[in-house]
């Protein structure tokens, strides 16, 4: 069995202390009941789960309640952050696990990766997820785009964008079939390739003219 011990909870020093294993607990400490003082001892506190699966517990000093997640006061407590990074991150994906071996602390973008690689957090449609250093290949609006070209196959414009060295903004305006602009990207959405005939007959007087279109084999 895990040993537990005890830290001084930052900013609560000699009212809450929390231990390696995600417990908080308040001190005993003299309080008047208006006729006297008494000592009240200490307690563990229960945790409160939110509704996004986290620990929460209320801390009171100064008269003044504050709600607090506890795996942030446990990180605040037990794991150094000398690169100050603004978030704490469940390596397990359990929130309401805060023992200190499964905290760590987390840029904002390393906390979206991993919340997305774990199925916890599913991006809309509209979301741009690379920004968050999310892969964009496994975005739910990522179509298939083709070189025509090369014949190579893509798992989603930005990838094909980062692959030919292309600005993603000015080819996203391009690819598509109704797109602005001259398409001079070499990119096309396999979709758009599929619903493109191969034989285009232009009727010009009584005579009809057939183009052929030379397009990539798609597998």
């Amino acid at each position: 069995m895990e040993k537990e011990y005890w830290k001084q909870v930052v900013g609560y020093e000699g009212l809450y202390e929390v231990s390696n294993l995600g417990n908080i607990k308040s001190l005993s400490k003299k309080v008047s009941n208006g006729n006297g003082f008494f000592v009240k001892k200490e307690i563990i506190l229960k945790p409160y789960i939110d509704k996004n699966g986290y620990s929460t517990v209320n801390l009171y000093k100064d008269n003044k309640k504050t709600l607090f997640k506890v795996h942030r006061i446990v990180g605040l407590a037990f794991i150094p952050n000398p690169q100050n990074k603004p978030t704490i991150n469940h390596k397990n994906s359990i929130r309401n696990d805060n023992r200190v071996e499964n905290l760590e602390w987390n840029t904002y973008s390393e906390n979206n990766q991993h919340a997305f690689d774990s199925g916890f957090q599913k991006p809309m449609k509209k979301d741009k997820c690379w920004i968050y250093n999310i892969n964009p290949d496994l975005h739910p609006a990522s179509k298939d785009v083709i070189n025509l070209k090369t014949g190579k196959i893509y798992k989603s414009l930005k990838s094909a964008c980062i692959d030919m060295n292309i600005k993603y903004s000015t080819a996203i305006s391009k690819v598509a079939l109704n797109g602005k602009g001259k398409n001079d990207t070499d990119l096309m959405y396999v979709s758009d390739v599929l619903e493109l005939p191969k034989i285009i007959i232009i009727k010009i007087g009584n005579r009809d003219f057939k183009f052929y279109q030379d397009l990539p084999p798609i597998y």
